[in-house]
């Protein structure tokens, strides 16, 4: 048997416990933290935030094994060619999240990120990003929220990252 339910009500059913959220479900999924009825956005995860330690977090990339090898010789990774999010170094922040993410397999890259004030965007709603554009906004890298795979952190310089270790896989 149905019953009859106001509008009003149904606002009311519906409500998202992510502070600031207006929109109208009963709840929201983080694809940070993987909270399936969370109380915050993806941009705002207490997962995310306790990976930032003073600027710095740890970021996971996966390579190919003769481009790993040239970045184990060199302690150097340069910004890909292309991506979601302009021309970058791309981590994910977990390992198992890199083998969706990857172009190339066999080979994982772990490293220190130096990212202090990162922009938040959705995926496919970035435009030709480039360090001198973050900057002239008072960024210095990108975190692109939106991947079924999570989100990915991406910084625009070779300085921005030091290459902790690189294991075939």
């Amino acid at each position: 048997m149905w019953s009859s339910v106001s509008q009003g009500q149904l606002g009311t059913m519906l409500r998202c416990r992510a502070a600031g959220c207006t929109e109208n479900h009963a709840k929201r999924y983080c694809r940070v933290c993987r909270t399936k009825d969370s109380d915050h956005r993806a941009m705002n995860c207490p997962t995310l935030t306790a990976k930032y330690t003073s600027g710095r977090c740890v970021g996971y990339h996966q390579t190919s094994p003769d481009r790993g090898q040239q970045i184990t010789q060199s302690g150097v990774m340069q910004p890909s060619a292309s991506g979601a999010a302009g021309c970058g170094i791309y981590f994910a922040i977990r390992p198992n999240e890199t083998q969706r993410k990857a172009h190339n397999h066999g080979c994982m890259v772990t490293a220190e990120i130096s990212l202090r004030r990162p922009k938040h965007v959705w995926r496919g709603k970035v435009p030709n990003v480039t360090y001198e554009s973050l900057a002239a906004e008072g960024y210095d890298g990108v975190i692109v929220h939106g991947f079924r795979s999570g989100v990915e952190v991406v910084v625009y310089k070779s300085e921005q990252v030091r290459v902790l270790s690189v294991q075939d896989m």
